[in-house]
């Protein structure tokens, strides 16, 4: 608390990259803060709110009940929820009891005071000789009917919901009222001030905006000109394609150089001509040629490399095969060469009896809308002791996944990166056949539609806008979603269901397009769609463990009794020079 009491200034971060000082006391209210920043820079207090590492501030609280740390940073973000004009249960706590009213955000004090007055039939207002009216909300007050008609509920931080209000009535002086009209008088004129200031900032933010849009759209035009220029480039060189050599896929194979059985990669390759004078192919009369002066074994095994590393380039361009080499290498730890070609061609294959199955771009959506259900507070039954005792089965359970654990951890295969999430983007495609996306609007209303995974983002715009028309916007997990976003629902982790949140103004919803139905069926339906949906198990590759014979070798050779490591058992105790003779 003293050192809350040390405040003097806190900075925000403006949406157009400014650091803004703002003089500020204990006792000052984050609301005042939050329109202070927005009027003086532009920006509409009403659609932003104020973040400390990235979590929302209550603006009704003043600095030193809100935990801020000395010369706090703040972040001033476009708010996910407007907050224009919203109801508020105003609860009103006076001697006789507690009476409740509803009210507006942008209704003031006063307005609030003579509902109360006229449902009770008490004069609540007028000033008599047990003092002024007042009231006090979050340990502030606000003190006789000038500031109480000054002061509105959104004003002093109230946003929406139900608030508590206590009114008292309090002897003030002359002097004192006074002093209160100065200092409502001062907050009118800085507030005039910062309003013209306001007009003149928003028109400077209208024009950056416009001139960021159009330098979006100079970049663009570019980007596009330059894929076109490469595409015709690419095409001039498809219709014209320069001579080449060609290299056969296969030789006759000629024995190891070395003394391998197995043939690995490391030592021999997998494919050579015979062991005579190496010849090459002319692609134009297809007629052998003697390259003189060259080793028949060095020209057999860099002909077979190139041969290979041709071979993988174009699996790899093709994006076949590689699934079942990067297998291989992760069950066996490594490949003999001699089988590239085979695991390349089998891995052809299956691409090509995919592409002959091309994936529907597009479902029933089902559409549907529902109103979301409000939890009641039911009681959970009490569980007894024996659901926390633990039995032999249980134990069973807990070490075997111990043990998987250590296993994935110890005998992990070191792959890419981009070959994990590759392979995990193919099993969660396969477990996955159906999505379901639900859509909250901001009048607790939830829109439900189908979809499938490999859809791109931008589908749940198109879907939205038949419903809602096109005035909004979609977040997730405080996460913009761009009406031209490409990448997959799988990709935007929104796979297998997911909630979007809508934040637009009136909602208004197209009857022809979507149906309603209860929370119970809307339930049903995406169960039913989501049946045929598996369980996604993350790729995990592992390899084998060393041979026991090999470990114990490189034990021996690793011990300090081992014959390689021998030390020397006498070490000169210095130079020739310094021994006395």
């Amino acid at each position: 608390l003293v050192s809350q009491m040390s405040l003097t200034s806190v900075t925000v971060l403006c949406p157009n990259a400014r650091r803004v000082p703002i003089k500020v006391t204990p006792s000052t209210l984050l609301r005042k803060v939050l329109e202070e920043v927005c009027l003086s820079h532009g920006f509409d207090p009403t659609s932003h709110e104020l973040r400390h590492h990235n979590k929302p501030l209550d603006l009704a609280l003043p600095l030193r009940l809100s935990g801020l740390p000395n010369n706090a940073t703040l972040d001033l973000v476009e708010g996910i929820v407007s907050t224009v004009v919203q109801d508020v249960t105003v609860a009103l706590q006076i001697p006789d009891g507690r009476h409740e009213v509803k009210c507006k955000t942008s209704d003031t004090l006063l307005e609030v005071v003579r509902l109360v007055s006229e449902s009770i039939g008490v004069d609540l207002i007028s000033a008599t000789e047990d003092g002024h009216p007042s009231c006090s909300y979050m340990n502030r007050q606000y003190r006789g009917e000038s500031e109480l008609s000054f002061r509105t509920l959104g004003s002093i931080g109230v946003s929406g919901g139900r608030i508590l209000i206590r009114y008292i009535r309090l002897q003030l002086s002359s002097d004192k009222l006074d002093e209160i009209e100065k200092l409502i008088s001062e907050e009118k004129t800085e507030k005039e001030r910062l309003e013209k200031r306001f007009e003149t900032a928003k028109i400077e933010n209208e024009a950056r905006l416009k001139r960021e849009e159009d330098d979006e759209k100079l970049i663009e035009r570019l980007r596009m000109e330059e894929e076109r220029r490469l595409r015709e480039e690419a095409e001039r060189e498809a219709a014209n394609p320069p001579p080449q050599q060609s290299i056969p896929d296969r030789l006759p194979s000629v024995a190891p150089v070395t003394n391998n059985e197995d043939r690995w990669a490391f030592d021999s390759p997998f494919v050579a001509p015979p062991p005579s004078t190496p010849m090459v192919i002319d692609t134009v009369s297809h007629a052998p040629a003697v390259v003189p002066n060259r080793s028949p074994i060095r020209s057999s095994r860099i002909e077979a490399l190139e041969a290979l590393l041709q071979n993988v380039n174009q699996s790899l361009e093709s994006r076949s095969g590689s699934s079942a080499i990067v297998d291989t290498v992760a069950e066996v730890g490594r490949l003999p060469v001699a089988s590239v070609n085979e695991i390349l061609g089998a891995g052809r294959m299956e691409m090509e009896e995919e592409n002959t199955e091309p994936l529907p771009e597009r479902c029933d959506r089902a559409a549907v809308y529902f109103k979301k259900e409000e939890r009641t507070n039911e009681m959970e039954e009490e569980l007894g002791d024996e659901f926390f005792e633990l039995t032999v089965d249980d134990l069973k359970s807990i070490q075997k996944a111990h043990r998987d654990t250590v296993r994935s951890q110890s005998q992990r295969a070191l792959l890419p990166k981009s070959t994990m999430e590759e392979r995990n983007k193919e099993r969660k495609l396969a477990a996955w056949k159906h999505v379901v996306i639900r859509f909250k609007l901001p009048n607790e209303i939830l829109i439900q539609g189908c979809f499938l995974p490999h859809e791109p983002a931008c589908h749940l715009h198109q879907f939205l806008s038949y419903i809602i028309g096109d005035d909004f916007s979609l977040r997730f997990v405080n996460s913009k979603i761009a009406k031209e976003e490409t990448k997959t629902l799988v990709a935007m982790e929104f796979a297998p269901k997911a909630t979007i949140i809508v934040s637009c103004g009136e909602v208004s919803i197209n009857g022809e397009n979507v149906r309603e139905v209860s929370h119970e069926e809307a339930e049903q339906m995406s169960r039913s769609w989501l049946s045929t949906n598996s369980s996604f198990v993350p790729y995990a590759p592992t390899v084998d463990p060393e041979p026991a014979h090999l470990a114990q070798k490189r034990a021996a050779d690793l011990s300090p009794t081992s014959q390689r490591r021998t030390i020397p058992e006498s070490l000169p105790s210095g130079p020739k020079w310094l021994k006395k003779k």
